[in-house]
């Protein structure tokens, strides 16, 4: 979990090939993300947003 901003640059040096602005709005309080990782590098990630968070 984050309290915001500081999920972003983390997901940029595990993932910087990945299409960034397609995960929308800014991560906020509580929300979070998680990263698979197999045969020595990240593969996947899935983003898990706060219920009722403004966006």
């Amino acid at each position: 979990m984050t309290h915001g901003g500081s999920v972003e640059p983390a997901l940029v040096g595990c993932l910087p090939d990945a299409d960034h602005a397609s995960r929308g709005t800014p991560f906020g309080h509580l929300d979070c993300v998680r990263l698979d990782f197999e045969d020595g590098r990240f593969t996947r990630t899935r983003f898990r947003r706060a219920p009722g968070a403004a966006r």
